[in-house]
Protein backbone atom coordinates (compact mmCIF):
# COMPACT_ATOMS: atom_id res chain seq x y z
CA UNK A 1 0.00 0.00 0.00
CA UNK A 2 3.21 2.54 0.69
CA UNK A 3 5.81 2.43 -2.46
CA UNK A 4 9.47 2.28 -2.67
CA UNK A 5 9.55 6.30 -2.90
CA UNK A 6 7.20 6.91 -0.10
CA UNK A 7 9.66 4.69 2.13
CA UNK A 8 12.36 6.55 0.71
CA UNK A 9 11.02 10.12 0.87
CA UNK A 10 10.56 8.97 4.75
CA UNK A 11 14.21 7.81 5.33
CA UNK A 12 15.14 11.26 3.84
CA UNK A 13 13.37 13.44 5.74
CA UNK A 14 14.47 11.11 9.09
CA UNK A 15 18.38 11.48 8.04
CA UNK A 16 17.52 15.14 7.51
CA UNK A 17 15.95 15.71 10.92
CA UNK A 18 18.65 13.62 12.65
CA UNK A 19 21.55 15.45 10.89
CA UNK A 20 20.60 18.78 9.87
CA UNK A 21 20.21 20.32 13.44
CA UNK A 22 23.51 22.55 13.10
CA UNK A 23 24.22 22.15 9.49
CA UNK A 24 22.93 21.79 5.62
CA UNK A 25 23.72 18.55 4.23
CA UNK A 26 24.74 17.89 0.77
CA UNK A 27 23.12 15.33 -1.55
CA UNK A 28 26.23 13.03 -2.10
CA UNK A 29 26.51 13.03 2.19
CA UNK A 30 22.77 11.61 1.98
CA UNK A 31 23.12 9.28 -1.05
CA UNK A 32 26.38 7.06 0.95
CA UNK A 33 24.78 7.29 4.68
CA UNK A 34 21.29 6.24 2.91
CA UNK A 35 22.14 4.08 -0.15
CA UNK A 36 20.18 5.91 -2.58
CA UNK A 37 21.65 7.17 -5.93
CA UNK A 38 21.99 11.32 -6.23
CA UNK A 39 19.50 11.40 -9.59
CA UNK A 40 16.71 9.70 -7.35
CA UNK A 41 17.53 11.33 -3.95
CA UNK A 42 17.03 14.75 -5.99
CA UNK A 43 13.97 14.07 -7.34
CA UNK A 44 12.74 12.76 -3.68
CA UNK A 45 14.30 16.47 -2.28
CA UNK A 46 12.36 18.15 -5.31
CA UNK A 47 9.28 16.65 -4.51
CA UNK A 48 10.03 17.17 -0.64
CA UNK A 49 11.11 20.71 -1.16
CA UNK A 50 7.62 21.66 -3.43
CA UNK A 51 5.53 20.80 -0.81
CA UNK A 52 7.28 22.62 2.16
CA UNK A 53 8.49 20.07 4.16
CA UNK A 54 12.79 20.16 3.10
CA UNK A 55 14.53 23.83 2.29
CA UNK A 56 17.49 24.15 0.28
CA UNK A 57 20.30 26.89 -0.19
CA UNK A 58 22.95 26.79 -2.65
CA UNK A 59 26.59 27.81 -3.02
CA UNK A 60 29.49 26.75 -0.60
CA UNK A 61 28.09 25.25 2.79
CA UNK A 62 24.74 24.83 1.13
CA UNK A 63 22.77 21.91 0.78
CA UNK A 64 19.21 20.26 2.28
CA UNK A 65 17.51 20.78 5.88
CA UNK A 66 14.21 20.37 7.50
CA UNK A 67 11.90 23.14 7.22
CA UNK A 68 10.30 23.65 10.69
CA UNK A 69 11.30 21.24 13.74
CA UNK A 70 10.60 17.88 13.58
CA UNK A 71 8.28 17.10 16.39
CA UNK A 72 5.56 19.78 14.51
CA UNK A 73 6.08 17.25 10.76
CA UNK A 74 3.76 14.32 10.71
CA UNK A 75 5.64 10.87 8.71
CA UNK A 76 1.74 11.35 6.97
CA UNK A 77 2.54 15.06 5.85
CA UNK A 78 5.83 13.29 4.12
CA UNK A 79 3.90 10.48 2.53
CA UNK A 80 0.67 11.96 1.59
CA UNK A 81 3.42 14.24 -0.87
CA UNK A 82 3.95 10.87 -2.51
CA UNK A 83 0.62 8.71 -2.30
CA UNK A 84 -2.61 8.65 -4.06
CA UNK A 85 -5.14 8.24 -1.63
CA UNK A 86 -8.15 5.72 -2.58
CA UNK A 87 -10.87 8.21 -1.60
CA UNK A 88 -9.41 10.51 -4.48
CA UNK A 89 -8.69 7.48 -7.16
CA UNK A 90 -11.13 8.24 -10.11
CA UNK A 91 -11.53 4.50 -10.44
CA UNK A 92 -14.66 4.52 -8.95
CA UNK A 93 -16.29 6.61 -12.05
CA UNK A 94 -14.88 4.89 -14.73
CA UNK A 95 -15.24 0.83 -13.84
CA UNK A 96 -17.32 -0.30 -10.73
CA UNK A 97 -15.23 -3.11 -11.01
CA UNK A 98 -11.90 -1.11 -9.73
CA UNK A 99 -13.50 0.62 -7.17
CA UNK A 100 -11.81 0.07 -3.52
CA UNK A 101 -13.54 -1.73 -1.33
CA UNK A 102 -14.55 -1.14 2.37
CA UNK A 103 -11.72 -3.23 3.21
CA UNK A 104 -8.97 -1.00 1.19
CA UNK A 105 -10.66 1.76 2.72
CA UNK A 106 -10.16 0.75 6.48
CA UNK A 107 -6.95 -0.05 6.10
CA UNK A 108 -6.18 3.19 4.48
CA UNK A 109 -7.58 5.00 7.11
CA UNK A 110 -5.56 2.53 9.90
CA UNK A 111 -2.51 3.65 7.77
CA UNK A 112 -2.54 7.54 7.54
CA UNK A 113 -3.96 7.34 11.24
CA UNK A 114 -0.96 5.72 12.44
CA UNK A 115 1.51 8.22 10.07
CA UNK A 116 -0.51 11.34 11.43
CA UNK A 117 0.23 10.03 14.62
CA UNK A 118 4.22 9.63 14.20
CA UNK A 119 6.05 13.00 13.80
CA UNK A 120 9.78 12.79 12.74
CA UNK A 121 11.05 13.56 15.89
CA UNK A 122 10.04 10.18 17.09
CA UNK A 123 12.74 8.75 14.61
CA UNK A 124 15.52 10.55 15.52
CA UNK A 125 18.28 9.46 17.73
CA UNK A 126 18.67 11.70 20.73
CA UNK A 127 22.69 10.87 19.32
CA UNK A 128 24.02 10.76 16.01
CA UNK A 129 24.99 7.07 15.68
CA UNK A 130 28.53 6.87 13.62
CA UNK A 131 28.38 3.57 11.27
CA UNK A 132 30.61 0.71 13.04
CA UNK A 133 33.82 -0.45 11.07
CA UNK A 134 31.67 -3.19 9.97
CA UNK A 135 29.56 -1.30 8.48
CA UNK A 136 31.64 0.82 6.46
CA UNK A 137 33.53 -2.22 5.26
CA UNK A 138 30.04 -3.80 3.99
CA UNK A 139 30.11 -0.52 1.38
CA UNK A 140 26.60 0.54 -0.20
CA UNK A 141 25.63 -2.94 -1.50
CA UNK A 142 26.39 -4.59 2.01
CA UNK A 143 28.82 -7.38 0.73
CA UNK A 144 30.86 -8.83 3.02
CA UNK A 145 34.75 -7.50 2.35
CA UNK A 146 36.66 -10.27 0.67
CA UNK A 147 39.08 -12.36 2.51
CA UNK A 148 42.46 -11.89 2.10
CA UNK A 149 44.16 -14.03 -0.63
CA UNK A 150 46.44 -16.95 0.54
CA UNK A 151 49.93 -16.55 -0.80
CA UNK A 152 52.09 -19.28 -1.17
CA UNK A 153 55.33 -19.46 0.45
CA UNK A 154 56.96 -21.59 -2.92
CA UNK A 155 59.64 -19.80 -5.65
CA UNK A 156 57.80 -17.45 -8.96
CA UNK A 157 60.19 -18.96 -11.31
CA UNK A 158 63.05 -21.45 -12.11
CA UNK A 159 65.65 -18.93 -11.49
CA UNK A 160 64.64 -18.61 -7.81
CA UNK A 161 65.11 -22.44 -7.10
CA UNK A 162 68.69 -21.93 -6.34
CA UNK A 163 67.93 -19.65 -3.37
CA UNK A 164 65.81 -22.37 -2.41
CA UNK A 165 68.63 -25.16 -3.02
Amino acid sequence: MISNKTISAIEVSVFLAKNAIHRNITTDEMSSHLGISVSYLEYILKTLKLSGIVSAAKGPGGGYHIQGKPSDISVWEVAKVFETTLQSAPSELENPNLAPSAYELGLQAVIRDELEGSTLADFVDAEPQEPSLFEEALGRFRLKPLSVPLLPKAPNSVFQWHMVI
